[in-house]
C-alpha cells in the first residue's frame, strides 16, 4: 500500500490517497481527504485473442463544489 499526498482541482486543492496493487488483478485508489473522497478500482481481466479488458469503477464524492461545476467537470473527465 502506498499513502500519499495530491494536488488536485484546478484550486490547487491538497488531499490524500492511499493506493493498493494487486499485480495482474487490480489497482485500488482510495481518495480519503480533500475536496474528492471515495474509490477508484481499475480491474484487469483476461479477454480473448491474448489481450486483457480493463473496467474502471468509481464511487465519488465532491465536497464544496457548486453542483453546476460537478457537472462540468465530470463531463470533461468522461469524455476524454
Amino acid at each position: 500500500m502506498i499513502e500519499r499526498g495530491v494536488t488536485v482541482g484546478f484550486r490547487n486543492s491538497k488531499g490524500r490517497r492511499k493506493v493498493v496493487l494487486n499485480p495482474k488483478k487490480s489497482v485500488e485508489t482510495r481518495l480519503i481527504d480533500g475536496p474528492i473522497t471515495g474509490t477508484r478500482v481499475i480491474t484487469l481481466s483476461p479477454s480473448i485473442d491474448n489481450k486483457t479488458e480493463i473496467n474502471v469503477s468509481w464511487n465519488i464524492e465532491l465536497s464544496g463544489t457548486p453542483n453546476i461545476q460537478v457537472h462540468l467537470k465530470m463531463k470533461e473527465w468522461f469524455n476524454d
